[in-house]
């Protein structure tokens, strides 16, 4: 018996890494640099901080009532545009320091606007 409790432990403690390989491994990462075009602009707000060009951002200042949101690539292109939509300020007032922000917009005002917070999402690092 106590041979028997000795070979199933021992084959739990192989099996269980093969059951769980998430527990022997990273967690997924990616990295979401801001992208601009003439009616839209994306991106992560820790990959924006943490790029290595100095230049991109992206993000929303919530001023109440109204919000504007701006974005900058690489490359130094700009976009922003402002809303008082109720729901895109809900999504701006979600915002964390790692979201991901995208942004469709027309003439200036916001016209689409979604936020994701998910792990893989680059922290903002100092």
């Amino acid at each position: 018996m106590k041979q028997l409790f000795i070979t199933l432990a021992l084959a739990a403690g192989v099996a269980a890494p093969l059951t769980y390989p998430a527990l022997s491994q990273a967690g997924l990462k990616g990295s979401y640099p801001v992208t601009v075009s003439a009616n839209s602009f994306r991106g992560s707000l820790g990959s924006a901080r943490n790029s290595a060009d100095a230049v991109q951002y992206i993000g929303c200042r919530d001023h109440g009532n109204v919000a504007w949101c701006y974005g900058r690539n690489a490359a130094g292109t700009v976009a922003s545009c402002s809303t008082a939509n109720a729901q895109h300020l809900a999504v701006v007032r979600g915002l964390t320091e790692s979201s991901y922000l995208s942004v469709d917009f027309s003439a200036g005002t916001c016209t689409s606007m979604f936020q994701s917070n998910f792990s893989q999402l680059e922290p903002k690092q100092p």
